[in-house]
């Protein structure tokens, strides 16, 4: 029920397309500008018999994640990875737009920053956080699975978190690769968020990371506080001060869980302190 997508040298592409293209099967090119013009001669024949990537030189080995969602007996596919010759926005060279398939198929897309919508996206690479807003559509409510394939590209080091947001949970796809939900047609597209947390960059005071492996960071008007790498428990509290060391907010750690706090109706620099009984991390974040 959805259309497949295949960049340029990717390991592999979404919906079972790769690099091959069977004969007599018709296949759209995207064009970047006004006009263009697609050469194919008769040396880019091949023979194959079966749906498997040939090309050499795969640039995208490493630090690549597929996410699948499947539900009303269709199932539609993305992919995220890291290229250092990207930028966070479209790339045409690295990335592919989204084409939207048939209306009672589940449509999975990926968003960038400037809020184009894609099957593929290529971003520059995996900083101290990277948040991935990820667009779901369903044209028939009922229950739905997403899954998160191709883990074992990125360092065991970096987890990765798929985000919630309608039901205001969070998942850790190192340990749940799948996850159950349910969704309904006029639910609003932007549901989830994907979250990468590199902890191997050294501490300093901006990036203020440490050795336990927790960072601090925010998204929009959210703030997270992410402690799961840790390897062992982590207890404590997490406060929100103001520039002026007034406190705004405070809760409990929740070690299951990437700890987070909404910050509703607060614009502007805050201080976050997290008070573990391992020791205090601080952190100077902005708020949308």
């Amino acid at each position: 029920g959805n259309y497949g997508t295949y960049v340029k040298d990717a390991a592999s592409g979404t919906n079972s397309v790769d690099s091959i293209i069977p004969q007599h099967q018709g296949f759209f090119v995207h064009c970047n500008s006004a006009t263009g013009t697609l050469s194919i001669d008769n040396n880019a024949r091949t023979h194959n018999s079966k749906i498997l990537l040939k090309n050499t030189g795969n640039n995208f080995q490493n630090d690549y994640l597929k996410l699948r969602t499947e539900g009303n007996e269709y199932s539609d596919e993305i992919i995220v990875q890291f290229n250092p010759a990207a930028t966070k926005g479209f790339d045409s060279k690295y990335d592919a737009l989204k084409l939207f398939g048939a209306n009672e198929a589940p449509q999975l897309y990926s968003l960038t920053g400037d809020n184009e919508k894609l099957s593929v996206n290529t971003l520059p690479g995996i900083e101290i956080h990277s948040v991935i807003p990820i667009g779901f559509d369903v044209g028939v409510s009922g229950n739905y699975i997403i899954k998160a394939n191709e883990l074992t590209s990125f360092n065991k080091v970096i987890p990765l978190y798929l985000e919630d947001l309608l039901e205001g949970t969070i998942i850790n796809l190192r340990i749940t690769p799948e996850y159950s939900f349910t969704a309904n047609i006029n639910d609003l597209p932007d549901r989830f968020l994907l979250h990468f947390s590199n902890n191997e960059f050294p501490y300093n005071e901006d990036v203020n990371t440490n050795p336990d492996g927790m960072n601090i960071y925010s998204y929009e008007n959210t703030i997270y506080v992410n402690l799961l790498s840790a390897d062992e428990k982590v207890t404590g509290e997490i406060a929100v001060y103001n520039l002026l060391g007034q406190e705004i907010k405070r809760k409990t750690i929740e070690q299951e869980a990437l700890n987070k706090i909404n910050m509703n109706n607060y614009n502007g620099q805050y201080i976050v302190k997290v008070f573990t009984n391992k020791n205090i991390l601080t952190q100077k974040i902005f708020i949308k």
